[in-house]
């Protein structure tokens, strides 16, 4: 478990539970030795000599000093060293003496050296002997003993040494011969160089029978063509199928040689691993694919088993399921018949061969309640009087909205079921509002429907803006026909009387008249009385009356 610790702080030094004071040197007198110096150290102040002094740092503190003569100061890595210097050996804090081959090394031909620690007295080079009495040169004197032929005598690091010289071999004591090569480049391409001497490599090289050829100074060990063997023991004829006796292959396999090479299959009606063995394809239906049956020890397609012109409709537990083609008749496991070849020798309820079949083509050829009628062989289908609808599909009992399905009025003419003069069921064609033409072959929009779309001059009749005064038959003789507001009005001229939808005639007296306005609107005449004008005498030959007191319709117009 962990718990709080309770510790003076970094630089300070106490009882932690009451007081931690601050590490100082504080006047230093505690540390008062000569040479000596407070430090900070990493719990309290720590008194010590001064760098290259040692001692008492309480008291006092001397300079280390190196006094011997030859010797000299350095820093080791605690305190200063004090050491005699290179080539020098002695005490260091008295004296050092110069290490030299005194006296003691005097022997003719030696030399005194300086060694690591002290002096060394060797003979000098091309010398041996004792070098503390007397060292001789090492020479080949008189060679007496080194007279061999192409020998020398040359001086060895110790003694004399009496060799062949450089290109020779031998005993340098009687006869050293020249030798012919010392490696393979030395000798021509198809020689090696072999104890010094350039030969033919092949031979005995090779095995019995093999061939050898040196390839840059090596021989190389073949069996020639029709042989085989190792060309380094022994080459025979080569057996063809050699490889394969005995055979490496398994049990129910076949092997052959290629490229000297043993190869192993399977014998036909066989499986499996030609190197361990192989098997029966297979021994029973179990042993082959859902979709084959063993045959023979093969697994091959059941299908076979269908019988003549019979297909094969599938496979179910390795056994064929076969079935007659459309036409033929039969047992499918046997032979399929066709029932016809050709048309010919169909019966005439069913006259068509399709398919080696005899068919009626009007058989499903046509919709629910139509009738089906051949043509030659083409079927052709139609709803019967009392029916109608698509005679593919449906036909149904006939009903008066038929009539105008399809539309058999004229373009933009409304269809309407209707009767003719002696009451039978006919459609009825119009034209809509606002168009006009024949309905039986075209309506075509018109001009207007109402005089407010047409100019004021002109008026709206038959879906046409025309003229009302147009061939002036809406007035009377002798009147005046003026377009206003869409409609023809009627005026006597000045000089005439009368009802100006009727007659205006001359007058040749002055009388009180009164003009009358008459306007026609949709075959409706109406009068409007104009303001008296100076009362005139009568003339006593007026015969007709002065004002009309009724509209007059176009009947009584007639009369």
């Amino acid at each position: 478990m962990c718990r709080p610790v309770c510790a003076c702080l970094p630089g300070y030094s106490g009882d932690p539970l009451s007081q931690c004071v601050k590490i100082e040197c504080v006047g230093k007198f505690w540390c008062s030795g000569v040479g000596a110096d407070c430090t900070h150290g990493s719990v309290r102040p720590v008194c010590a000599c001064l760098p290259g002094y040692s001692g008492d740092p309480l008291s006092q503190c001397v300079k280390i000093e190196c006094v011997g003569v030859g010797a000299h100061c350095t820093h080791g890595s605690v305190r200063p060293v004090c050491a005699c210097l290179p080539g020098y050996s002695g005490d260091p804090l008295s004296q050092c003496v110069k290490i030299e081959c005194v006296v003691w090394c005097s022997g003719v031909g030696a030399d005194c050296t300086h060694g690591s620690v002290r002096p060394v007295c060797a003979c000098l080079p091309g010398y041996s002997g004792d070098p503390l009495s007397q060292c001789v040169k090492i020479e080949c004197v008189g060679k007496f003993w080194c007279s061999g032929v192409g020998a020398d005598c040359t001086h060895g690091s110790v003694r004399p040494v009496c060799a062949c010289l450089p290109g020779y071999s031998g005993d340098p004591l009687s006869q050293c011969v020249k030798i012919e090569c010392v490696d393979n480049s030395e000798c021509r391409a198809h020689q090696s160089c072999v104890n010094q001497h350039c030969i033919n490599p092949c031979e005995g090289a090779c095995g019995h029978n093999a061939n050898c050829d040196v390839r840059q100074h090596v021989p190389v060990c073949t069996c020639p063509p029709g042989y085989t063997g190792n060309p380094f023991s022994s080459c025979r004829i080569a057996d063809p199928e050699e490889a394969c006796h005995p055979s490496p292959c398994g049990q129910n396999t076949k092997c052959h040689v290629s490229n000297n090479q043993a190869i192993c299959t399977c014998l036909p009606g066989y499986r499996g691993s030609p190197l361990s063995g192989c098997r029966h394809e297979c021994d029973s239906d179990s042993d082959c694919g859902t979709q084959q049956s063993c045959r023979e020890f093969k697994c091959v397609s059941p299908c076979s088993d269908c019988g003549v012109n019979a297909d094969c409709e599938t496979v179910a537990a390795h056994r064929a399921v076969c079935k007659c083609p459309r036409g033929y008749h039969g047992d499918p496991y046997r032979i399929c018949s066709a029932e016809c070849t050709s048309d010919s020798e169909c019966p005439s309820y069913k006259p068509a061969c399709v398919y080696n079949a005899c068919i009626n083509p009007c058989t499903n050829a046509c919709g629910v309640n139509a009738d089906c009628n051949l043509r030659g062989l083409t079927p052709v289908c139609s709803c019967p009087k009392t029916h109608t609808g698509d005679p593919f599909s449906f036909c149904r009992p006939f009903e008066a909205r038929d009539l105008c399905e399809p539309n058999p009025c004229g373009a933009n003419a409304k269809c309407t079921p209707g009767h003719d003069r002696t009451g039978a069921e006919r459609p009825v064609c119009t034209c809509p509002t606002g168009y006009r033409g024949n309905a039986l072959v075209a309506c075509e929009k018109g001009q207007c429907e109402l005089d407010s779309q047409c100019p004021d001059h002109l008026a709206c009749v038959g879906y046409d803006c025309v003229d009302p005064c147009l061939g002036n038959t809406q007035c009377g003789a002798g009147a005046v026909c003026v377009a206003r507001r869409h409609i023809a009005v009627c005026t006597c001229p000045g000089d005439h009387h009368g009802d100006a939808l009727v007659s205006c005639y001359q007058s040749h007296s002055e009388a009180v008249s009164t003009r009358y306005y008459r306007y026609k609107r949709n075959g409706n005449f109406t009068e409007i009385e104009e303001p008296p004008k100076e009362p005139t005498k009568l003339a006593t030959d007026l015969k007709e009356p002065t004002k009309a007191t009724a509209p007059v319709d176009d009947s009584q117009k007639k009369e």
